[in-house]
């Protein structure tokens, strides 16, 4: 059996938001609906309102590594706007060869047993992509979202967030964590 009519959603359209109300016209909306899962949307149509924004914090071992990095993931925003769950999509490191090179210049020069073996160079930088990963997680599980509804009912959504951690931005938060677009 069924849990919602066509019709009964049609009637109550006026109130929907436009988000589930274009879900609802393109047909991708109804399993969901009838089965109460979360609504994945699209990037261009995730537009929620965000209620708080928690700035994710700025790992220090890549602070002291001078890498930068950009995490993103896929959250689940539950019925009540709080975020439930973080799925991490994709993590992109790179060292800030400027900042590097101005640290490098003040120290002496490093003799061939100081430098990190190939080996120890891969589990750094495993270190530094699980710290940013953790980070944005840790970051995103505290974001509230304005409730979303389609009819009276409330429904879940999953939404991609972009977390952007630059090493010249002030502070160890980082602002520039925001619904990707």
């Amino acid at each position: 059996m069924m849990l919602f009519s066509w019709g009964n959603i049609l009637k109550k359209m006026c109130i929907l938001t436009p988000v589930i109300m274009a879900l609802i016209i393109s047909g991708t909306l109804g399993p969901a609906l009838a089965e109460d899962e979360p609504i994945r949307l699209p990037p261009k149509m995730s537009d929620l309102k965000i209620l708080h924004q928690e700035p994710a914090v700025f790992p220090s071992v890549a602070r002291e590594n001078f890498a930068e990095g950009k995490v993103d993931v896929e959250v689940t925003v539950g019925k009540d706007g709080n975020v439930i769950d973080v799925n991490v999509l994709k993590v992109k490191i790179k060292r800030n060869k400027k900042l590097y090179q101005e640290a490098q210049a003040k120290k002496p020069p490093k003799s061939d047993d100081e430098e990190l073996s190939y080996p120890e160079k891969e589990a750094l930088k495993d270190e530094i992509r699980n710290s940013f990963q953790e980070a944005a997680k840790t970051a995103a599980l505290k974001w509230k979202f304005e409730p979303q509804k389609a009819g009276e009912k409330k429904v879940s959504v999953i939404i991609p967030l972009e977390f952007n951690f630059g090493l010249e931005q002030k502070g160890d938060k980082q602002p520039g964590a925001a619904p990707q677009k």
